[in-house]
């Protein structure tokens, strides 16, 4: 996956998130709030029924039923009257006759205790989720305490807020789709244009691992992005010219090298041959352009040179030695391998110089026959001389 849509799908699911638990809270809070207003529009309307009631106590019968019925069209919400031993007097969605008793209602233990009381739950007589409220009945001088605990009581399904609650989670689903769409481009716009300049830096470094070390990246705007590609910039530059400098150097040491007239090669720490020059491709009869990755037996068809190379690669000090060869032709080389380290003072390989000694070697024999050979010319005659010099003095002793 592409770094633009890790960043786009990282934001969306960031705001989905987010707007996930907004939409949560307004759900769970929206219908808290919603039966808070119920509750409260209930016991507003409780307490002006409870002024237009008479006082307590209450007669059940028709005319009681009928009062109600009329408070339940004004209010539009059902309403009880219960007496103070829980008996249900009147109320104006169900007989009172048929009705249990309802002292131990909380709300009508809470209105009696507090002065209103209120409650969520089912209702078996209507099937369906009730919010009750209950006002305590006002009571005048002639009622006794058990009529003072009466307690009007409304009621009102909550689907209204079942209702309210489903619309507002269409509404914040529909919110929530919508938002989610708008991030989604949003995001896709900023991960665009952030990853943008990161693809541009991606493609010179691309081309500058291909070999091109021309390639630069676009400087635009500002910001880290554009630091980042100005120090890459910077980079390839000192790059490029410790690259020149490295391959002038490098051309001008080949150019010594092939020009010396002794033989030269250079192997890794594995002894592969890395280099040899032309005196060395002409001294074994070797393509120099081929023998790079060999091992220097394979090369020069020697096992002294080789052994050479590799004493000075595992003892880590130069040696010398001499060696002959047999092909192409007799020689006899004065050889010296010495230890390459590089800048941790490790072995990373030998370099070895090998001086052809066979025409000194004839020289030397040479001079030597000469010498031994003056000397035994010269010898006779010499000896004539001294024989007589000696005859020659004895005939001066004479009498």
């Amino acid at each position: 996956m592409s770094l633009r849509w890790k960043m786009t799908v990282s934001f969306a699911l960031l705001a989905a998130v987010v707007l996930g638990l907004l939409g949560t809270y307004l759900h769970v809070n929206a219908g808290r709030h919603t039966t808070e207003q119920l509750r409260q529009k209930l016991l507003a309307e409780a307490r002006l029924t409870a002024m237009t009631l008479p006082e307590p106590p209450w007669e059940s019968g028709r005319k009681m039923q009928r009062l109600v019925k009329e408070l339940n069209d004004a209010a539009g919400a059902r309403v009880t009257l219960i007496a103070g031993d829980g008996t249900v007097v009147a109320d104006s969605r169900h007989e009172s006759d048929d009705m249990e008793n309802h002292g131990t209602r909380p709300e009508r233990l809470e209105a009696a205790r507090e002065g209103w009381g209120s409650a969520i739950r089912y209702s078996e007589t209507l099937g369906v989720d009730m919010l009750y409220v209950a006002v305590s009945a006002p009571v005048g001088v002639r009622s006794d305490a058990t009529h003072e605990s009466a307690v009007i009581r409304l009621a009102m399904p909550l689907t209204a807020v079942g209702v309210a609650a489903a619309r507002l989670r269409v509404a914040v689903g529909t919110a929530f789709v919508v938002a989610l769409i708008v991030v989604w481009v949003l995001a896709d716009k900023l991960a665009m244009s952030l990853a943008e300049p990161v693809q541009r830096l991606v493609r010179v470094a691309r081309r500058v691992g291909d070999g091109d070390l021309s390639a630069r990246a676009e400087v635009a705007g500002g910001g880290e992005l554009a630091m980042l590609a100005e120090v890459f910039n910077n980079t390839l530059e000192r790059l490029a010219g410790l690259l020149a400098a490295s391959e002038k150097e490098s051309r001008y040491y080949a150019a010594i090298l092939e020009q010396m007239t002794d033989a030269v090669v250079v192997v890794d720490e594995g002894r592969r041959v890395q280099f040899v020059n032309r005196t060395f491709g002409s001294m074994f009869g070797v393509d120099v352009k081929q023998v790079a990755g060999r091992l220097p037996e394979e090369v020069s068809l020697n096992y002294e040179l080789s052994n050479l190379l590799a004493r000075a690669v595992g003892q880590k000090t130069a040696q010398r030695d001499q060696i002959r060869l047999l092909h192409p032709g007799p020689r006899v080389l004065l050889a010296l391998a010495a230890p390459l380290f590089g800048e941790d003072k490790a072995v990373m390989g030998a370099v070895g110089l090998l001086h052809d000694m066979t025409d000194l070697q004839k020289t030397e024999q040479v001079r030597r026959d000469f010498v031994s050979n003056a000397s035994h010319e010269l010898r006779t005659p010499a000896a004539g001389i001294k024989a007589l010099a000696g005859a020659q003095g004895r005939g001066n002793e004479g009498p």
